[in-house]
């Protein structure tokens, strides 16, 4: 029934249906009434393992343009998200479009990783990639923020985004029960590309506490906890996108309908929430 959950036989269904009426998957499970665009989301998410990110969380890198023939990305609803050495990051209304896939590779010597996004939203982020910026009174385009250097191996090597060494648990049991200085605050929005609002929401510290913080220089034992629990879950979500920061926040700040539409920064700032984020972050992978 449209608006219900997609079913493996649905999706099954869908597929088998896909060449006969030569549309993308979620075009196809529309036009088979098995659901709704946002349900459709959740089935490519969750039954494909493929990463979905609202592209309005994304700045637009201009530069990718120049990768990608115009036509051919609108033919075939793609998005080109991010680039890391020679990997692209690109949005497709239908991930499991592997031929369109490997040819991209081909054409533009990339390794492709694939995420998933709306066909109307794709087609809006194409129209502003595309699209010749004014330059009477206008204000510079954003850059894209910084690459996130490499964490290092181990359990805690997420402790890098707030300052802190790599540390063995009692270490950083240590440094929480001490209280982290406000410069880990700092450290975490400027090396995973949050704004200082984002990063004060993932770690559940409201804005008049940061204020205070600021001016004490030190955080309390269990604002410390949160902080290197922010941390955490933002180090698990940058593998799924091979690095790329921006990417991984858009993914952050997007409606999930894998967390039953959940946005995952917010529902990470509390421990058990936290936990369902990594549970979905390690059911997911990128297509390539």
């Amino acid at each position: 029934m449209a608006g219900g959950a997609v079913t493996a036989e649905q999706l099954e269904r869908a597929l088998a249906e896909q060449p006969r009426l030569q549309l993308p998957l979620g075009q196809t499970l529309l036009h088979l009434g098995y659901t709704t665009d946002e349900v459709m989301r959740q089935a490519l998410s969750s039954q494909l393992g493929v990463p979905y990110i609202d592209l309005q969380n994304v700045i637009i890198d201009r530069s990718l343009g120049d990768l990608l023939d115009r036509d051919f990305a609108r033919q075939h609803a793609l998005f080109p998200v991010a680039r890391i050495g020679k990997t692209l990051t690109i949005a497709m209304d239908d991930p499991t479009q592997t031929a369109v896939v490997e040819e991209l590779a081909a054409t533009t010597q990339h390794t492709v990783t694939v995420v998933t996004s709306s066909h109307d939203a794709i087609q809006r982020s194409l129209v502003r990639l595309y699209e010749k910026p004014s330059t009477k009174g206008s204000a510079p385009l954003p850059t894209r923020p910084a690459r996130a250097e490499a964490l290092p191996d181990g359990p805690f090597g997420h402790a890098v985004l707030l300052g802190l060494e790599a540390a063995t648990v009692w270490d950083l049991l240590a440094a929480i029960d001490t209280g982290l200085p406000f410069s880990a605050f700092d450290q975490l929005a400027q090396r995973s590309g949050l704004s200082d609002t984002r990063a004060a929401e993932l770690a559940d510290i409201p804005a008049d506490t940061l204020v205070a913080r600021r001016a004490q220089g030190r955080f309390t034992r269990d604002e410390s906890d949160r902080l290197v629990r922010a941390a955490r879950v933002f180090a698990a979500t940058l593998p799924v996108f091979g690095g790329d920061r921006s990417t991984a926040v858009a993914w952050l700040l997007s409606s999930q309908p894998t967390l039953s539409n959940a946005i995952p920064l917010q529902l990470a700032r509390t421990e058990l929430g936290a936990q369902e984020v990594e549970k979905a972050l390690g059911r997911l992978k990128t297509v390539g």
